[in-house]
């Protein structure tokens, strides 16, 4: 079972209103709901952030969370996570039989341990990409079998290969919410790449000719779920 968690932001123009003696006092229907935040690409002056937990086989919603601005990121993958874990109680399926795939904003270690505690399979994005100065890294990249990632034919054609477990650390200033400090935490990391040239903004770096992408899994053994498997998964919570 293949559980897909991608927030999205909600944009919102705050147009003028209209104001006269012959009309009631204005009011917004977005007030409370909406708040300055990140509006990306978007037009707006405020934004309401809204997570949506899909199960993607059958297509339900198990759970949405609505905040103002750019929300409260730990709660609403905390909420997630438990709604998650209940259902997964509710049909009988084990914790190992389950994969949660979300969007890199939650491949920070405050979310890797939230899934970790919680015995959650996860798929996530990684910007972490100071990984690749390491030797051992761009050995394995430069040894390892790359396999195509299968993609629905409109983007990239993909390879992918695995790196092996690494250990994420928090940032000096990440603490939890007893204010300590997160253990790292041990992660399956892999590497995407596609031809690109220089000029791609893209997620992910620049290394020669190509665009490569890091990702994370945890639980998720590399022999039932390859690389590219993993790749594959992450891009399919778009659909």
């Amino acid at each position: 079972h293949v559980f897909a968690f991608d927030p999205v932001r909600l944009a919102i123009r705050a147009r003028g209103l209209p104001q006269s003696s012959e009309l009631p006092e204005p009011e917004r229907r977005s007030d409370g709901l909406a708040a300055p935040g990140r509006a990306g690409r978007k037009r707006g002056e405020v934004v309401t952030s809204m997570g949506v937990l899909e199960h993607r086989g059958s297509g339900a919603v198990l759970d949405v969370s609505v905040s103002p601005g750019n929300g409260d990121a730990r709660a609403m993958f905390r909420q997630a996570v438990k709604a998650v874990v209940w259902t997964a109680q509710q049909i009988g399926c084990a914790l190992s039989s389950v994969a949660m795939v979300t969007d890199g904003e939650f491949g920070t270690v405050p979310h890797l341990t939230e899934c970790t505690r919680a015995g959650l399979p996860l798929i996530t994005r990684s910007a972490r990409y100071e990984v690749l100065a390491d030797p051992a890294v761009r050995d394995r990249m430069a040894v390892g079998r790359w396999r195509r990632v299968q993609d629905s034919g409109s983007g990239p054609t993909r390879y992918a290969v695995d790196i092996g477990t690494v250990r994420i650390f928090g940032g000096k200033h990440t603490r939890d919410d007893d204010g300590k400090v997160y253990e790292p935490v041990e992660a399956r990391l892999i590497a995407s790449a596609y031809a690109s040239g220089a000029e791609d903004s893209g997620c992910g770096t620049q290394i020669g000719s190509h665009r490569v992408e890091l990702f994370l899994a945890i639980g998720l053994d590399a022999h039932a779920f390859s690389a590219s498997d993993t790749v594959t998964l992450f891009y399919g919570r778009c659909g």
